[in-house]
């Protein structure tokens, strides 16, 4: 083993004891952005957000450390400081790469008047700025478009009015899924570091690459304090679906998150029969897991029984092992759909008699006493 290769491990080893005074000495010996030789291939400073280090985050930074290297996902270090929920790391992150301009009012423009970010204590707009002075870069190429919160009102400036401006082109840093730092933390449920993130300019709106957004994500993991915050404070779109047709709804039901069902329900927004692309509503897949409470919420909103072939065989089993309470919920609303249930079974099955099916299903719903 060469000496390079010895201060690189002994180097690992300081960070990973926490041992600041040893990594001083050996950092000049060292590859600061060097990847480790995983399949992972993460950086020290990915490391040390994994670690929850801030004081190593400041020192590696302080000395050349690369905040937008990726390892082979297209995670950077403000990724894994988000998914691991460590606010402060985020913070310094964040504010590290967060820089502050000077232009004149006749440099900007609208790109469009409507909102990037809806909050209850600022608004978010899109501005073009002109000249050649590229001040982000984004998925589709380089732009002149930055975002920034501020309360703006062009009436309040003259042409040749000077306002200050902050750019931040890493906080909605991607990874290779197209995921932000935002969806890790709404993934993980870190209210504190969601928080910091959409203080400091973190888009609500950016998908990852199957078009789930930051309260799907919320939602599919369970963290109703995360969901909560961004429906209550931001208005979050809760009927956004994904490129395969799932809400929020779909995902929690799931799941089986019978608080996040509530949560959704209780906003007036809230569309419960939105059909996926595999053609089935919200109560298919609150069927599915099982949940009782969640299937009661949801035929209490009347949510439509639609019986399509996979349906019936999940409701079939519904009825058979579920208290009597819930089967005769279902019986109720059984009667619009009969026809349909008459027809599928008569497919199936060597029975043509219409009442001997009735009678069986009957069987089926309602146990002899």
């Amino acid at each position: 083993m060469d000496s390079r290769e010895l201060n690189e491990q002994s180097f690992v080893r300081a960070c990973i004891d926490n041992d600041i005074e040893t990594a001083r000495l050996l950092i000049r010996r060292v590859d600061i952005n060097r990847k480790d030789k995983s399949d992972v291939q993460r950086t020290h400073l990915h490391d040390a957000c994994l670690r929850n280090s801030l004081e190593f985050v400041k020192f590696l930074c302080q000395h050349g450390a690369n905040e937008f290297l990726a390892d082979q996902k297209g995670r950077t270090a403000l990724h894994y400081a988000s998914s691991m929920g460590s606010t402060d790391i985020v913070e310094y992150l964040i504010k590290r790469n967060t820089h502050k301009m000077s232009i004149k009012r006749s440099q900007l423009k609208f790109t469009s008047q409507q909102r990037t970010t809806v909050s209850r204590s600022g608004k978010t707009y899109q501005l073009q700025v002109g000249g050649d002075r590229v001040l982000a870069q984004t998925r589709y190429g380089e732009s002149h478009v930055i975002s920034y919160p501020f309360s703006f009102n062009e009436r309040d400036y003259e042409e040749d009015s000077i306002i200050e401006v902050e750019t931040n082109d890493y906080v909605n840093c991607v990874d290779k899924e197209n995921r932000t730092p935002l969806h890790y933390a709404c993934g993980e449920g870190h209210l504190s570091t969601v928080q910091i993130i959409l203080e400091n300019g973190g888009s609500l709106y950016d998908c990852d690459e199957g078009g789930r957004n930051c309260l799907i994500y919320a939602c599919r993991e369970g963290h109703v304090n995360v969901a909560e915050f961004l429906i209550e404070t931001y208005d979050c779109d809760i009927n956004l679906v994904s490129d395969i047709g799932w809400c929020c709804l779909h995902y929690s039901c799931a799941k089986g998150y019978s608080s996040i069902v509530s949560l959704l329900l209780s906003q007036p927004s809230c569309k419960i029969d939105v059909v996926n692309d595999a053609q089935n509503t919200p109560l298919y897949y609150a069927i599915r897991s099982c949940n009782e409470d969640i299937v009661k919420q949801l035929l209490n909103f009347d949510s439509k029984i639609e019986l399509t072939e996979k349906d019936w065989h999940d409701l079939n089993w519904l009825c058979k092992y579920w208290p009597v309470s819930i089967q005769q919920n279902l019986l109720l609303r059984f009667d619009y759909y009969l026809d349909c249930i008459l027809c599928y079974v008569r497919l199936r099955t060597k029975i043509t008699s219409q009442n001997t099916i009735r009678s069986l299903l009957e069987n089926l719903l309602i146990p002899s006493t």
